[in-house]
């Protein structure tokens, strides 16, 4: 099955009820025809050299997907679950900064990332809010695998309970949001990773949104003590756009400021408060 490059492999599980919803939506809205071709016995489709695929298993645990399938990127429709059930719509690489991998990936193992796709999408969403009133867009920082792909990988997700995740006026707008972003192959040129501040951050939403920077990894204020050289060098080092700043979250740092930032100097990295 694996041949020339694909612009881009969209992700769906069969066992997630938002990633069913947003995929019937590209289906819906865009035209995607099956292909005749099936990945665990479920039909492929494609339009505009992108394909769609629906996975039987968690999404979390997809690491074998390069062996068949050669992309820019994949993208993967996913639910949200969060413990105050807030109706959100988000984004964010895979990645884990500890060695626990309860939900899919290796230990201290971060993603490929890609920061335009990345900052692109949050906009594109951001600009059709209005469609969706009561939903939140957020990005969030790094958690949960797969982490191993050779290609970035980007989840984008409905949240948080079952209500959002069937919604389809939800489904229709994330489907609508990422069209309109795979439609745009340029780059933006300065390209930061993120420290610090909540789970769901409204300063780097902020930054996506409305600066000129985009990013690729971010680790958030509870993820800061399992930093070192190396996560950071893998930070950098695993995206897949020139990394030539740090954006970090001033008043988010904690007791870990003064480390991380030395940390960041030594990299030589351009430090930017948000």
């Amino acid at each position: 099955m694996k041949n020339k490059l694909e612009e881009y492999v969209i992700v769906a599980s069969v066992k997630d009820p938002a990633s069913i919803n947003i995929a019937n939506s590209l289906i819906d809205q865009f035209s995607f025809d099956k292909t005749g071709d099936y990945f665990e016995e479920n039909s492929i489709y494609t339009h505009n050299n992108i394909k769609l695929i629906y996975s039987n298993k968690d999404l979390l645990y997809l690491n074998y997907l390069d062996h068949l399938f050669n992309p820019r990127a994949y993208i993967f429709l996913s639910h949200h679950r969060s413990e105050k059930s807030i109706p959100c719509l988000t984004a964010h690489f895979p990645g884990l900064f500890t060695t626990n991998v309860a939900y899919g990936g290796l230990p201290e193992q971060l993603s490929i990332t890609y920061p335009s796709l990345f900052k692109k999408y949050i906009i594109n969403l951001w600009g059709l809010r209005n469609e969706i009133v009561g939903y939140q867009v957020t990005v969030e920082p790094m958690h949960h695998g797969p982490t191993n792909l050779t290609k970035p990988v980007l989840f984008i997700e409905i949240g948080s309970t079952e209500t959002q995740w069937v919604d389809k006026r939800a489904g229709k707008i994330v489907a609508k949001s990422l069209w309109t972003t795979l439609q745009d192959t340029s780059s933006i040129e300065k390209v930061g990773i993120g420290f610090g501040g909540p789970h769901y951050s409204t300063k780097f939403t902020d930054i996506l949104v409305n600066s000129e920077y985009s990013l690729g990894a971010i680790a958030p204020k509870y993820s800061l003590g399992s930093i070192n050289r190396n996560t950071i060098n893998n930070m950098i080092s695993r995206c897949l756009e020139p990394v030539k700043y740090a954006l970090v979250d001033w008043k988010g740092l904690g007791k870990e400021k003064k480390r991380i930032l030395k940390l960041i100097e030594e990299r030589e990295l351009k430090i930017l408060r948000v």
